[in-house]
């Protein structure tokens, strides 16, 4: 696939026959099979936003980069997996993977680390924002415990 990089790819997304849950955690792009069409376009100018919506609220594909002696590029794709499923019903699509907070957590560890090495004020307010956003989250998942609908989809 590296002799293609004017090209955009096609792969098929297949995560549904996974064997075991370790299928379900690919090393790159190039070793996922989906049932789903996914479309990789070539390696383009630097855009960490460039995400790609796999299955909307559940898996996404993300750029991962690497520095050159040229600077940064993009190295590869991953897929991000979230958790998905509910308690109260077996029957709705279930998959292992990350809670938005613990991806957040990681973030703002993340630019707490690049801060004491680089500070700036815009990454002290990133942290803030980060700090609020989990804050909130763990909120939200006190009133649904309280209400007795956590762990469904339940409003």
């Amino acid at each position: 696939m590296a002799d293609q990089p004017q090209q955009a790819r096609i792969k098929e997304i297949n995560w549904f026959e996974a064997q075991s849950d370790i299928d379900l955690w690919p090393k790159n792009m190039d070793e996922i099979s989906f049932k789903k069409q996914y479309l990789v376009m070539p390696t383009n100018p630097i855009n960490p936003k460039d995400i790609r919506i796999i299955e909307k609220g559940a898996t996404y594909g993300i750029p991962r980069f690497k520095v050159t002696d040229e600077g940064l590029v993009k190295a590869s794709d991953e897929i991000i997996f979230f958790c998905k499923g509910s308690k109260a019903d077996p029957t709705i699509f279930r998959q292992p993977g990350f809670i938005t907070e613990s991806l957040l957590e990681v973030c703002r560890l993340q630019l707490e680390a690049v801060n004491q090495d680089v500070p700036s004020e815009h990454t002290t307010a990133a942290i803030a924002h980060l700090r609020a956003a989990l804050d909130a989250l763990e909120a939200r998942q006190k009133d649904r415990v309280d209400r007795g609908v956590a762990q469904t989809y339940k409003p």
